[in-house]
Formats: C-alpha cells, structure tokens, sequence
C-alpha cells in the first residue's frame, strides 16, 4: 500500500516514532482477525469514540491503520479515515470497550499518555496478540473478538489473553 505519515500530522497526531525494522511509520494495512478474516473499523455515527468493529474487508480507509511505533516495543494504530487510535479505558477489564479515541502521542508533561499503546506478542509486520498498555503498564489483556464470533459488525473488546485464534492479529501486512 501507499505511504502516507502526513496523513497523520494532518489528523493532529504528534509522535516520535521509533526506529528499527519493526517501524511501520506511514504503511496503512488493514488489522485483520486471523480466526475469522474479517476487518476492524471505527464504527459509523456521531459518537466522539466510535467503538471498534469487525467487518467484512473493502479495502477503504476507514479499515486502512497507520503502525507507529513507540521505540520501546509498544504501538499505537491509527485509523487512517479519521486519524484516531485504537484506545481502550483507564481500568482494563474482561469484556472492556474497545474505541477510536485520541491519539495523545504527546500530553506535553515529557510523560506519554497509555492506552491508545498496544504491546505486539511478536514482530510486526506478523500475526501477533495485541495486549494493552494501560497505566504505563502492559496487562493482562489483550485484543479480543468476542466468543470468536465471525459475524461482521461484532465490536472487539479486551479479554484475558488466551491464545485463541479470536486474539490474533494479522497487522502491518496487505
């Protein structure tokens, strides 16, 4: 796919990616559920933090996701229809909505704001477990499909990991 890291900048989202292989600054792929292929996206409608859905794969850039990487082996993905990152709540929890949110690559206190960061279980590009990075901290928790439903429209949530195909993710590649 194309590059497109000002596609970013134009969204507000300031960051300082890390430098390595593993950096995918500006590659817009689709996160695609390796259980059931589907794709995730933002959902429809008026909502300020859409939550995040599984849906049938179209290509459009509201399924395209921009990999940033933090340098320190954590990532934030933003969407790359509206410039917002996967994000999850300060209080991680089995069954915790999963969202669109602010990005906040930079709070401005030399601190990075948490929990739009997601810790890969292996190298991205790949298929890997997503856990969260909440807190400054990794859980216990990762990415999740619900029941490893295969219904287009299913929003993701948090969930213990597990190790089931409803956790893994094919991120970064076409």
């Amino acid at each position: 796919m194309a590059s497109f890291g000002l596609l970013v900048a134009a969204g507000g989202v300031r960051a300082q990616p890390g430098t390595g292989p593993a950096t995918l600054t500006g590659e817009l792929h689709p996160i695609k559920n390796v259980g059931n292929g589907l794709c995730l996206q933002p959902e429809d409608g008026p909502d300020a933090d859409p939550r995040i859905l599984q849906m049938t794969c179209t290509g459009k850039p509201n399924q395209a996701w921009t990999t940033l990487g933090s340098g320190t082996g954590r990532y934030w993905f933003v969407n790359a229809a509206g410039g917002r990152c996967v994000s999850v709540g300060d209080i991680p929890i089995n069954h915790g909505i999963v969202v669109a949110g602010n990005c906040s690559l930079s709070d401005g206190s030399g601190r990075t704001p948490s929990n739009a960061q997601w810790v890969p279980s292996g190298s991205l590009p790949g298929s890997v477990a997503l856990r969260s990075w909440v807190g400054r901290t990794t859980t216990a928790f990762c990415l999740d499909v619900p029941g490893g439903s295969g219904a287009p429209g299913t929003a993701v949530q948090l969930y213990t990991c597990n190790g089931t195909p409803a956790q893994r993710w094919t991120v970064g590649a076409g």
